[in-house]
């Protein structure tokens, strides 16, 4: 079907075996060659399939055009064999263009302080400076670690000599350079050494405890990009936009409804250009949209793709009324050799060994680390029984806001409904007190609002 259902304006397929100078003239046009002479994977054939690739705004959006005009709700085995074979080079050449033309802006670029298109379309400019000669964070890190090769701002040439640093040395120094911490706290250093050597690594840890440090450490220290599962968008969200504040080029992905092809399409073309680090995803992304999976075999043939679990332990406790959860094992059925970290504040021992068998994971290659300590002395927990007449709760948790007035506080309500009347019957009752109200029907726009008032 890929050989005939898509034309050029000329009625030539994707595939053709027709030399005449409008092609030529089209290819290297499109594909920027100077010179016809040139051998590019020494086949017309296949600068003439990218040419028209780079035509129609990127792959994903062509293999969909595709799909719709032949009328099938899916491809075939075979076409997706071929598909998957397939590289994000039409979004890399779109990228470097608008680099090259001071015109390229980061996904991410509303999330960095006064960012300007002009001045900071290069990944490393875009960051705040941490060092004399205008570098920041990760590619200081780079040279000091002596990684010249992965500098963000190639421009940039080193000098002196290289380091050899061995593991324990680079994740120190990752851990200094973007964090500031000179020390790790127990269990911290295993953990990251393990992961990185290799291992499917659990790792429980107490809520507020830097989950977020052991996987920027490993993806910092791996080559290629790390897919960090998530459970909540919002969660998501945050943890980008903390990221980002660190100086971690990364992005998130979701459905194609929810974000739409251009956002998506950006997204890729900094995937493609070796930007960005670590790339945020949705269950059901991952687990249910072919031409994603497609994407990750493309990463896990070169050796570059990397996972990571967040609140692992929803694969036991949400499974039955979320899908996705139960269908994880297709990351070690899809891509067996790469490593697993599972990250949880809330597991036992019982719990670590159900996760394992149920992700498909060797018990040979898997270790289970704990932190050191889950006492957590700033937090108090005090119950208050619910009283059943709706106005005297209402009073009840004015109360109880009124008696924390310096603090944000979260109300959490079992369904959407509930949080809608709750809203709706405290506003009024609390004119002084900023409200707002978050569930999974309210848009992007309106939860960025809600969290930076």
């Amino acid at each position: 079907m890929l050989l005939t259902i898509f034309k050029l304006p000329i009625q030539q397929s994707l595939v053709t075996h027709h030399r005449i100078a409008y092609n030529e003239a089209f290819n290297r046009k499109i594909l920027r060659f100077v010179d016809k002479r040139i051998a590019f994977w020494a086949s017309y054939k296949a600068r003439h399939a990218l040419a028209i690739i780079d035509n129609n705004e990127g792959l994903n959006w062509m293999m969909e055009d595709i799909r719709e005009a032949a009328k099938v709700n899916k491809f075939s085995v075979n076409d997706q064999y071929n598909i998957s074979k397939l590289e994000l080079i039409p979004y890399k050449y779109k990228a470097e263009e608008r680099i090259r033309t001071n015109s390229f802006y980061p996904s991410f670029a509303k999330l960095i302080t006064d960012f300007d298109v002009i001045i900071k379309y290069q990944g490393c400019s875009a960051f705040q400076k941490k060092t004399v000669s205008g570098l920041c964070s990760l590619c200081s890190l780079y040279i000091s670690a002596s990684w010249w090769d992965r500098l963000l701002n190639k421009n940039y040439t080193p000098s002196g000599e290289k380091n050899i640093l061995d593991l324990k040395e680079l994740i120190k120094l990752a851990v200094k350079k973007i964090f500031g911490y000179d020390h790790l706290r127990e269990g911290q250093l295993e953990a990251i050494e393990t992961y990185l050597n290799g291992k499917d690594t659990l790792v429980s840890i107490k809520t507020g405890g830097g989950k977020m440090l052991y996987y920027v450490i490993c993806t910092l220290i791996f080559e290629g990009i790390t897919i960090v599962v998530s459970s909540l968008k919002a969660l998501m969200e945050d943890q980008k936009q903390e990221l980002i504040q660190l100086g971690i080029p990364c992005v998130s992905i979701y459905a194609n409804t929810i974000q739409g092809r251009s956002e998506q399409e950006k997204i890729f073309e900094e995937i493609a250009l070796g930007f960005t680090k670590i790339l945020f995803v949705t269950l059901e992304k991952l687990c249910l949209n072919k031409e994603f999976q497609n994407f990750i075999s493309n990463m896990y043939d070169k050796a570059k793709v990397h996972f990571v679990i967040d609140e692992a332990h929803c694969i036991l406790s949400y499974g039955n009324f979320r899908e996705s959860w139960k269908n994880l094992g297709l990351l070690k059925k899809n891509w067996p050799t790469v490593p697993i970290m599972l990250l949880t504040t809330t597991c036992t021992y019982k719990d670590a060994q159900d996760i394992h068998t149920s992700l498909g994971i060797q018990s040979k290659n898997f270790a289970m680390i704990w932190d050191s300590s889950f006492e957590r002395k700033e937090i108090t927990i005090e119950i208050y029984k619910r009283r059943d007449n709706c106005e005297i709760f209402s009073n009840d948790l004015i109360d109880l806001i009124k008696k924390h007035k310096r603090s944000r506080i979260i109300i959490y309500c079992a369904t959407q409904s509930g949080c809608d009347d709750l809203f709706v019957t405290l506003q009024p009752l609390l004119p002084e007190k900023s409200l707002g109200v978050y569930h999974g029907e309210i848009g992007d726009e309106q939860w960025q609002i809600i969290i930076s008032d």
